[in-house]
Parts: C-alpha cells; structure tokens; sequence
C-alpha cells in the first residue's frame, strides 16, 4: 500500500523544532563536560608538541592527522578537525572541558544539520512533529553516537558529517533555486563540501547520497541541468582535496589496512557481520560496546559462513533488502534515505584500507538515514486520526529512552580508568581490554592490581608482547628480578631483535646478582651492541656496571672509556671510570680524570671521592 503522502505546510511556526533539536542534544551531553583525557586523547592532544600554539598551524596543515604513537605513519589528512583541536587547546589551555564543549556544540549543529537537510530534501511543514523535526530529534539523543562525540579525537566524525550535511542541502536547494541564488547555494554547498573533507575522508560520498535523491521519486519535477551543476562543484572540490592530500602525504589511500593480506572471502564474511552488526545497533543501541572482537586480531574474525556472526549480519541485511524493496515498489518517500545508508558506510567498507574493521563511531553519518527514515513513517502514521496519538507516545518514548541511555553510557568516558573499567566489562574476553586496565590502574598508583590485569591478559592471549613487556616492567620495580626476566625472555623468543627488552633482560639479570647471571647479563650487553649501534654508549655503560660487580675493574674501565670516547658529555661513565682506574692503582690516570671533571664543573659524589682518594692513598707514588 502507498505510503500516505506528506502533510501540507501547516500554520505552526518553525522556531520551535530547531531549538527542542538543539536542546536535546545539549542535555544528552551535557555530562561530558566534566570529563577527562581518555585513550588516544593522550598521544593526539595531551603530548602533542604542536597543539600548544596557533603559530603551529601551517604545519599542522601540511602534516599527517596523527603526528604521534603507533599510527604516525598512516597516510591521514583531517587539516580542518586538527585545527579546531588547535584552537581549543589554545583557547582552554589544554583543560579537556574546552575540547568536550567543542565537541558537545559540534553535535548539536550536526542535529541541526539533519533537520536542515532532512527539510531540503522533502520540502515539508517544519513543525515539532514534523519528518525533519522527527529526524533530527532521534539523531540528537541516539546512543551510539557517544563514541564520536565523547572522544576528542574522533571529533572528525562529527565535522565530516556537519560539513555533508550543509553541503547536501545546499545543492539541493541549488535544484530549485532561480539563476541568482543558484550560484549562492552551489558556493555553499562547495565551501560545506571543502570543510567536510578536510574533517574526514567520509565526506568523500556527498555525489552519491545527492544521487540517490536525483534519482528516485523523491526528487520532483526534475529543473533539468540546473540539478547537474552540483555534481560539477562537487567534482572540482573532490580534485583540489585530492591534489592537495596527495602533495602533502605522497599518496591518497591510507597505508594501515586492518585486513591485511586476508582473502576476499573473508574480508566479505567479516564485513557481512560487521554491517549486520552496523544496522542493529542503529535500530536497536544495545548493547554498545568499546572494543569488537574482530579487531583484535585475525584469529576473531568469522572462520566460515556458518559462523553465527555471519548469519545473524546475513539475515539483517536480508531484512533491510526486503523492506527497502517494499519502500521502493510503494513509491515511499523514505527510499532515498534507505540507500543513504548503505551509501554512507562505503569509506568504512574495506574498498581502500582502513585501519579499524568495526567501530560505532563510524555509524554517525549512517544513522541520519535510519533516522530520517523513521522520522519519514511516523510522520505518516500522525497524519492518520487512529494512529496519532500511538505514534507521538513512540515518538516521546524513544527520545526519553535515547536520552537516558546516551547520559548514562557518558560515564564510560568520564576518565581512563572508567574508560579501561568499562572495557573490561564490555569485552571481558579480549586481552586489549585487560592490558589497558592494568596500564591506568598502574597510572592511578595501584602496581598489584595493575599486575593482576595484565596476568589476566596473558592467560587470554600468552604471547601478547605489548603485555609481558609491561609486566616485566612492573615486577623489575616491584623487585621480582627472576619474574621479569622470564618475560623478557618470553619476548626475545619471539622478537630477537628487540633491543630494548635485550637489555631490559640484561639489567633484571645484573639486578638479580650472582656471577653466573651477571655473566649472562653481559653476554646479552655484547649482543645488543654487536647488533644494534643506536645505543651503544648507553649499553657500554651498563655493561660496565656488570664488569664492576664482578670485580673484573679493567674490563669495566675499559667499557666506560668507551662510552666517554663516544659520548663525553657522559659524566656517570666518566665517574665510573675514575673509579675503575683508582681500583686498578693507576693513580696518575686517575688524578688526570679527577682534573677534568673539576674542570668541567663535575664534582663526584661525596662517597665516590672517599673512595677514590682512599685508593690512591694506597697507591704507589
């Protein structure tokens, strides 16, 4: 049966409807104000060199997105989402309130955005209860777009979709309009275009979502070439970002892909899950969880079509084909924003790297097609006497709801240690999620539960490196020596090369005491400076340390005599040295040492120089 068709524009002012949108998007994250740093907050802001100052914008702008941690290299380019963290760091003094405030105001434009939108597309009444009103209101409170709101870092999302969504509307007003605003709606639409890609890659389907709507029911009379000019602004806009990312990163495409080298099968097996996954959360929010397991590693990911995963994704898309397939035979007004959604998860797809296969911050452009679709059929069902008052109490119902649980999962952000808490809780089976508790309880002072944390990760996954390289950390300062040793060994027979655990291991040894592990602590000093210089001064000296504890002065003397030919700035090896040599009677060599640390403004501990002169007292003259 054909959807009912719109109501007429009635005589309710539109004032209302933006403002209620406005507000209740504030209200839902209004409790994020108080909140901290949280995960990569803390590489991306926090320890940022280049936040801290305005004058640092044109590097910034020339720069990859991320400039820190494990994702530095990735071929990102979001110019206009660094330089509003810029200018709120700047503005607020690095204080996380001003960046959530941003983030807060930023969300509650893009509600506006969709009401915006939403009223271009249909040309419809803009009361309270009307299809964009409707829209706006349930995209305003909807929970799964806490992720991209209160993370700092994932703000892009929020400004790619703001930038779409003016650009969308703006090119479709360009349809109607006559010559003269034509043109004052096409530069809108580019300019709005220009700041969404700039945000976020994601913005890069705009022609599409505008395609969808030119070629459904949906579109009205058609004005002819006029609708065409869009697709022209948008495509010189497209070209310019892409020159311009490609002269800044020597490349377009990102260079982490979260698949990696797996099959074509199973990259479809998974990303079937995935958008199953993706639809229920945006119809269904519960439950919401901060880590997926099949990012985690390849092993997580669905091992055949018969995984459950995979069938419950299969059957969900299966049902979304079969409705939209209803809308469009109906001639439903709602099937250009079906395709919306599809449309808008094609950056996230798997169609160019990525470098997450499943996060709910990417449902936040999508989910204005749930919404705009919903809001499109309880418009329809108020417009019939016996329905209304059912669908308004759905309507208040599912605001309400949305709100509640929005404000409540807030909390999972409030810091980084309610942030690790609730990750534990939502993935209890996933070693990230015991790893990263631990890293915060260890931060907040409490080294036994830390150690607790991280035990458990390794009964999830045993040879998890980031993990036993932390925990053997933690035991050398807790003072179990043969503990931490045992785990960096569990890393070099996986990792020989690792330098740095090499020599970690060396000083667990040196620590433990006893000839037998000092000598196996400098059997692995010689080994890291045999295969790896980058350090060696460093490693001499400790190598040297070893040497002394055993008693063997000349060899020591001889590692920190180099460590000072290489780096004589060094004063703890040049103190050392003057030590070895008092030891070995070499009085002269020693007063000479003494000299030039006086010299050079050095004046050895107060113990150290008992000791000295006590040996050359001994000395032969």
């Amino acid at each position: 049966m054909p959807e009912a068709p719109p109501p007429a524009p009635g005589p309710h002012p539109a004032w209302p409807a933006p403002l209620v949108v406005a507000l209740l998007a504030i209200a839902a994250y209004a409790n994020t104000l108080g909140h901290g740093f949280v995960c990569d907050d803390f590489p991306q802001i926090v320890e940022s060199p280049d936040l801290g100052s305005l004058s640092n914008l044109p590097r910034l702008l020339t720069s990859p997105y991320w400039t820190r941690g494990e994702d530095a290299a990735d071929r990102l380019y979001r110019p206009v989402t660094v330089s509003t963290l810029a200018m709120d760091h700047v503005l607020g003094g690095g204080r996380p309130r001003t960046f959530h405030a941003t983030n807060l105001i930023l969300h509650a434009l893009a509600s506006l955005g969709v009401y915006l939108a939403c009223g271009a597309a249909a040309r419809v009444g803009r009361g309270l209860l009307s299809f964009p009103a409707i829209a706006a209101m349930l995209f305003a409170v909807h929970p799964i777009h806490t992720d991209a709101v209160n993370s700092i870092v994932q703000r892009s999302e929020l400004l790619a979709a703001l930038g779409l969504l003016l650009a969308f509307g703006a090119g479709r007003r360009a349809d109607r309009a006559p010559p003269g605003a034509r043109r004052l709606w096409l530069v809108a639409a580019g300019i709005s275009f220009a700041l969404g890609l700039g945000s976020k890659e994601n913005a890069v389907v705009l022609p599409l979502v505008w395609l969808a709507f030119d070629l459904t029911r949906d579109s009205g009379p058609s004005p002819g070439r006029a609708r065409y000019s869009k697709y022209a602004v948008a495509g010189l806009v497209l070209g310019a970002y892409l020159l311009i990312r490609y002269l800044v990163l020597g490349g377009v495409a990102s260079t982490r892909d979260a698949f990696g080298s797996a099959a074509t099968d199973t990259r479809l097996r998974t990303l079937v899950a995935v958008f199953g996954d993706y639809l229920r959360l945006m119809l269904w929010p519960h439950p919401l969880t901060l880590h997926y397991a099949v990012n985690a590693d390849p092993g997580a990911w669905p091992a055949s079509w018969s995984d459950g995963r995979v069938v419950a994704g299969a059957v969900t898309l299966a049902a979304a084909l079969v409705v939209t397939a209803a809308v469009w035979r109906g001639g439903g007004r709602a099937l250009p924003w079906l395709i919306w959604v599809p449309v808008s998860f094609l950056p996230v797809a798997g169609i160019v790297p990525i470098g997450t296969i499943e996060a709910e911050r990417f449902c936040y452009l999508p989910s204005v097609g749930v919404c705009a679709a919903v809001g499109v059929t309880l418009e329809a069902l108020m417009s019939r006497r016996r329905a209304r008052l059912g669908a308004v109490a759905l309507l208040v119902l599912t605001v309400g709801a949305g709100l509640a649980a929005t404000w409540r999962r807030n909390a999972v952000w409030a810091d980084d240690l309610a942030f690790s808490e609730a990750a534990v809780a939502d993935a209890p089976g996933n070693p990230w999620a015991w790893w990263y508790r631990g890293a915060c309880r260890l931060e907040a002072g409490r080294p036994e539960e830390a150690l607790s944390d991280y035990t458990r990760a390794l009964g999830i996954q045993p040879e998890f490196p980031d993990v036993l390289d932390r925990r053997g950390m933690l035991l050398f300062e807790l003072g179990r020596f043969p503990e931490a040793a045992a785990d960096f060994r569990r890393i070099l027979d996986r990792m020989p090369g690792e330098w740095v655990i090499r020599n970690n291991l060396a000083l667990s040894l040196v620590r433990q005491g006893g000839e037998a592990n000092l000598r196996a602590a400098i059997d692995e000093y010689t080994h890291v400076i045999e295969v790896d210089g980058r350090r060696v001064p460093e490693v001499l000296r400790s190598r040297g340390y070893a040497w002394m504890r055993l008693g063997s002065w000349r060899e020591a003397a001889a590692d920190f005599r180099a460590c000072v030919g290489l780096a004589p700035g060094d004063t703890k090896a040049l103190t050392e040295l003057l030590r070895c040599e008092a030891a070995l009677g070499n009085a002269e060599e020693t007063r000479r040492i003494l000299r030039r640390m006086r010299e050079e403004g050095h004046e050895p501990p107060t113990d150290i120089l008992r000791e000295v002169e006590e040996r050359l007292r001994e000395a032969p003259h």
